[in-house]
């Protein structure tokens, strides 16, 4: 198995059909995930960030659009979907369906997950939930 066939094994396992125990065999012991600000250390922590996200989106489904390795670097493009249906954020559930886009980097060493940073499309899919946002994003802005 290659760096990108544990990378979409662990994410596919994980948040398409809640695996989480998968996370044990493909991440190091003090893997680091960074995402929003935040950092998630050691397997037990990006556990508990998988099943909160499974809990908010119980059907979430997320598909690797592109994915590049080089080394012991996997990068990826993705889109993740599903219904809003328990607490994220502290926002209640809304009951709509929602669509994220994202990209993320995987830093590998004897093919387990060390660190991996996230960025997503948090904003769009608040506007897909009808979040309201406290300030208005929709203005334009005078040239």
């Amino acid at each position: 198995m290659n760096n990108k066939e544990v990378v979409r094994r662990q994410l596919d396992q994980v948040y398409n059909h809640g695996n989480y125990d998968v996370l044990d065999k493909h991440l190091s012991p003090t893997a680091t995930l960074h995402e929003m600000n935040t950092a998630h250390v050691g397997v037990e922590s990006i556990k508990q960030f998988a099943r909160n996200l499974r809990t908010a989106f119980p059907d979430l489904r997320m598909e690797v659009e592109h994915i590049i390795e080089e080394d012991d670097w996997v990068a990826l493009t993705w889109k993740a979907s599903g219904t809003h249906r328990g607490n994220m954020f502290g926002i209640a559930p809304t009951g709509k369906f929602a669509t994220v886009t994202g990209q993320s980097m995987y830093k590998l060493d004897d093919q387990r997950i060390t660190e991996a940073w996230i960025q997503w499309d948090v904003l769009t899919m608040l506007r897909e939930m009808n979040v309201e946002l406290p300030i208005k994003l929709d203005v334009e802005v005078p040239a």
